[in-house]
């Protein structure tokens, strides 16, 4: 239990409802049977977690090394693995047919991002955020421990999966679900490495209540740091200043402010998911403030609009298109993509017209944003243009443009066009 929770992603993938959640599940479920010997029962399981999700299937072929861990020949692993993998293969076909679904599409789609590499700048927090600390320091000394074992099956068991995810998402990754069907694995791992720790520091007081108070301090010690890089994040109002903290000391020598105390720590923003750097202990009661603050904020803005029939959004990042639209699209709205106008969407209800701009805005352009701003408000005719900023940083740059005039800001993430 300790290695799963030492893994942040085995809670914070509920950040969201995500339907790799539902295929890791099912995954887990269908490894247990087949250790159990159900072959059965596992082959139906493997066959529902990729109508959940496409991706899972990269570290399928995990079960010919269980074969082999269960003393199977190699010829009886290679056989049971082929049989399995085509009756897999089948019935998940039919299963997407049956769902009018394409898995080619998401393939394509990974395949295309990886040749581009439009995300790899950001695989690197991912991975970090993902194993943490502690578990690269945990799962090289679990694998020196294996391999000093001779447990040579159980090394194929959780190196094999691992490989395939970070080859396949070397480019993509760049969130931490993407190494969710991971978790079992480097669990196992760090167990052993525990295990190794535990033995040695064994009757050496000392030694041991040091070890544990590490654990400790990793799970509960929130160290904060201002990066002048990042302004949008020092604020007092930030996302980065959020969730349970009490500080016990700042520094104000240096520009980067370190900030010592209990409760959640640096924030790191991967481009799915918010991660902290330490006290994870802490993490649920961080999600649950910034859910709340930014859904309190998104529900004031739809009550401002409430009152209007027909206006203009522009959207300058791609969570722009779905932070304010979605509250109108559970009211009913209906959504349409106008055929002769790129990148423009209308939601209609009854009377009442929406009309959607997208344009996707680097973070920190601010020139880009302005250029943005004109081109839209130019092609809808100055009727009304707003901006429902869902990010940070975008805010940031359009409190800026609110001092010089460019916009007026109506309240919280709402500013209005001039």
């Amino acid at each position: 239990m300790l290695s799963l929770f030492l893994i942040p992603e085995s809670f914070a993938i509920s950040m969201y409802p995500n339907s790799a959640i539902f295929a890791a599940v099912f995954f887990v479920c269908a490894l247990n049977r087949l250790l159990d010997g159900k072959f059965y029962v596992a082959m139906v399981l493997m066959v529902i977690a990729p109508l959940y999700r496409i991706d899972i299937l990269i570290v399928y072929p995990v079960v010919f090394f269980i074969f082999l861990f269960q003393r199977k020949s190699v010829k009886e692993s290679i056989t049971r693995s082929v049989f399995l993998a085509v009756l897999i293969l089948l019935f998940v076909t039919i299963g997407y047919w049956g769902l009018r679904a394409n898995p080619l599409t998401a393939l394509a789609g990974y395949n295309g991002m990886n040749e581009t590499h439009s995300f790899a700048s950001q695989v690197k927090f991912a991975v970090f955020t993902f194993y943490t600390i502690l578990n690269f320091v945990f799962v090289p000394m679990g694998l020196v421990v294996l391999f000093r074992e001779k447990k040579f099956g159980i090394m194929g068991i959780v190196l094999i999966p691992i490989i395939l995810i970070h080859f396949m998402f070397r480019y993509t990754g760049c969130a931490p679900k993407h190494y969710l069907y991971l978790i079992p694995f480097v669990s196992l791992i760090s167990v052993y490495a525990m295990r190794w720790i535990y033995e040695r520091v064994k009757g050496k007081t000392v030694l041991k209540y040091g070890i544990v108070s590490i654990v400790v301090l990793f799970l509960c010690l929130g160290i904060r740091i201002d990066f002048p890089d990042s302004p949008w994040r020092n604020v007092p109002d930030s996302d980065a200043k959020l969730g349970p903290y009490v500080q016990f000391y700042r520094e104000n020598y240096t520009k980067y402010h370190v900030t010592i105390g209990v409760g959640a720590g640096q924030l790191i923003p991967t481009l799915d998911e918010y991660m902290l750097l330490s006290g994870n202990l802490f993490y649920p009661f961080y999600i649950h403030e910034y859910k709340t603050v930014k859904e309190g904020k998104r529900i004031a803005v739809k009550k401002w609009f409430d009152e209007k029939e027909d206006y203009n959004l522009l959207a300058c990042s791609w969570e722009d298109i779905f932070y304010f639209p979605n509250l109108l699209l559970d009211e009913g709205y209906e959504f349409r993509e106008l055929p002769c106008e790129n990148f423009t969407y209308e939601l209609l209800k009854g009377d009442r017209r929406v009309t959607l701009y997208t344009r996707e805005i680097p973070k920190g352009d601010i020139q880009g944003m302005v250029q943005a701003i004109d081109e839209v408000n130019e092609y809808s005719k100055c009727e009304g243009l707003y901006i429902v900023s869902a990010l940070e940083n975008q805010d940031y740059l359009l409190n800026k443009l609110s001092v010089c005039g460019k916009v007026r800001k109506q309240m919280d993430r709402l500013y209005k066009v001039n």
